[in-house]
């Protein structure tokens, strides 16, 4: 019987294009979120990740300093006001990510944006990740005859990308002590906050009641995306059954952690060779009791050159399922190499004759 229900379950899930269920790599767990439709204030998940990447490629700093005119200081939702008007990007991504503040994200927007429309980095951003049919014509989702439209499963590769984002997490996850909108009587029911789900985003349209959520369950990171439900309960519920069926179902395989050991590769022009580690852990989410050995593949090129200092990125480690990446991870220099010994290698090569 139990068998039988959950082959129902599954079917169901599966063939529901309102719904679906990923893990952080972006791996479909469940749903086929297919079709798409007006995401309205879901937008603004671009607006974070994008802001989130600029930081972490180190274009800005968290800690910049933003200068709001009063007027804008002034529409700063009240739960992360502060007196005066300067604000750092992390104070201000805080307004963003907890209250969807309009202003927030206008401001986020103009700072990092110099030399091009950040609407237009939001859709070169979509590009880029294969989301085609993800298409931004406003920053917030709101504006007269415009309209941003995306798929459930896009939507979840946004917010999947989103939770490989440390800061980010600890952001989302003081969310209890800040909702205080009104989508909080629908979206952060009792069950929910018990279950430690966290409201990403939401939106309600002509079309009905959406959001987007994260759990973390079995060691997994999960979200969900749930759109065009008619009433706001419906969407919750769906919500809170995808992620029961994800900690009933799924589990956490870890493939490495930091600093394992990864390869040799020769460095230019020497004899030497440079140990490659991974540059953080690396897991994969399977259905339980299964037994797999995931296939692994190293992206690096054939030889090093200098210099080789540690934690320099040097490829990738990927692992595939099906024939699909469903997880990869960095791969760095474990030790530094003095450039000063290759350099005398070299001298003394070209000079006597000897390596």
């Amino acid at each position: 019987m139990k068998k039988l229900l959950f082959i129902f379950l599954c079917s169901f899930a599966l063939a529901n294009e309102k719904l679906i269920l990923m893990d952080s790599h972006g791996q479909i767990l469940s749903g086929n979120g297919c079709k798409a439709s007006a995401i309205a204030s879901i937008s603004k998940l671009m607006v974070s990740l994008i802001v989130l990447d600029k930081a972490a490629e180190g274009v800005i700093s968290l800690d910049d300093v933003v200068q709001l005119s009063w007027e804008a200081a002034g529409q700063l939702s009240t739960g992360l006001k502060k007196k005066g008007r300067n604000y750092k990007v992390r104070e201000l991504l805080k307004s963003l990510i907890l209250l969807a503040n309009n202003t927030a994200a206008e401001e986020l927007a103009n700072f990092v944006a110099i030399d091009e429309s950040f609407v237009h980095m939001m859709n070169k951003k979509a590009h880029s990740m294969g989301l085609y049919n993800t298409f931004f014509e406003s920053l917030t989702g709101f504006g007269k005859n415009l309209v941003n439209s995306s798929t459930p499963y896009e939507v979840g590769s946004i917010g999947a990308a989103l939770l490989n984002h440390t800061e980010y997490l600890e952001i989302l996850k003081q969310s209890k002590g800040y909702i205080k909108t009104r989508e909080k009587i629908y979206s952060l029911s009792g069950a929910m906050q018990e279950g430690d789900v966290f409201m990403m985003s939401a939106a309600k349209t002509k079309d009905g009641f959406s959001a987007v959520s994260f759990k973390e369950a079995n060691g997994i990171k999960l979200v969900s995306v749930v759109v065009n439900e008619e009433f706001a309960v419906n969407r919750d519920k769906a919500m809170i059954n995808l992620f029961s069926f994800a900690a009933q179902h799924f589990e956490d395989l870890l493939i490495g952690r930091a600093g394992d050991y990864v390869a040799m590769l020769p460095i230019e022009s020497t004899n030497e060779k440079a140990k490659l580690v991974l540059g953080g852990d690396i897991s994969i989410t399977l259905p339980v009791n299964l037994s797999v050995d995931p296939i692994k593949r190293l992206v690096v090129p054939k030889q090093l050159s200098c210099p080789i200092v540690e934690g320099r990125q040097i490829g990738v480690l990927e692992v595939y399922r099906n024939n699909k990446i469903i997880a990869s991870q960095k791969v760095v220099i474990g030790e530094s190499v003095a450039a000063t010994s290759l350099l005398r290698r070299i001298i003394n090569f070209f000079t006597l004759g000897i390596f």
